[in-house]
């Protein structure tokens, strides 16, 4: 199966996305902006592509991004900004149509790490970055900006150092990968971009529920209060 990386930037005048080859290395970078609009090699990758796409952040900012873009046939760069920044800085959850709209394997690294632990510790693709040993430590060039052309080539070379440290993630993380896609394949939970204590507790559910004959979907609306939950009637002291 086909794997490769893919990021997006965004500013109020420029699109772009850059997607990497695993296996070859092979790279290429779309924009939309005042001198060109790549809107229809856009759609047509991410319309048609099945096979998986790494990324960080991928499930909760790129796709629904993405998915707008499509959904919406928006290949207006301060548009797609709105959206972005909406994104980012709303509390209301992403809606349904623009984040489960792709038919790719996605693997999201940002994902392997509890909620807890990730809304906590801030966990950063430029800090994972340095623990990996990464060459170059880059922060994002500008921000909210209107870019001229020169700002743009930057914007795009920063792009590939973040694919950079995706592709660092796969390498280190491998095991971990090839865990999901045992459990996926034994298992049938679509795991790929649950952390551990979600792929555990979502197996017990199957487990549980499968011992029960009981619907999975039924059970996970369950709510237990403390008078109903002691945990000394269940692990001795």
């Amino acid at each position: 199966m086909t794997s490769k990386t893919h990021d997006i930037e965004i500013y109020p005048n420029f699109f772009c996305v850059t997607i990497r080859d695993w296996d070859t290395k092979e790279q290429v970078v779309y924009q939309i902006s005042e001198t060109v609009n790549d809107f229809d090699k856009i759609i047509a990758f991410y319309t048609t592509y099945k096979g998986v796409l790494f990324s960080f952040n991928g499930i909760h900012y790129d796709n629904p991004v993405i998915g707008y873009m499509i959904l919406e046939n928006c290949d207006d760069p301060y548009e797609i900004w709105r959206f972005s920044n909406n994104l980012i800085t709303s509390d209301n959850p992403i809606p349904t149509k623009y984040k489960y709209w792709s038919r790719w394997i996605d693997i999201d690294f940002i994902l392997f790490w509890s909620k807890g632990l990730r809304l906590t510790k801030k966990i950063s693709l430029k800090a994972l970055g340095i623990q990996l040993g990464y060459k170059t430590l880059k922060e994002l060039p500008y921000l909210n900006v209107h870019l001229n052309l020169d700002q743009i080539d930057e914007v795009i070379e920063y792009n590939g150092f973040d694919i950079d440290i995706v592709e660092l993630l796969v390498k280190k993380l491998s095991e971990d990968i090839n865990l999901r896609i045992w459990i996926w394949k034994t298992y049938g939970l679509q795991c790929m971009s649950w952390d551990a204590i979600k792929i555990a507790s979502e197996l017990l559910l199957k487990k549980y529920c499968e011992a029960t004959h009981q619907n999975v979907n039924d059970v996970r609306k369950w709510h237990f209060t403390a008078s109903d939950f002691k945990i000394g009637d269940y692990i001795p002291y």
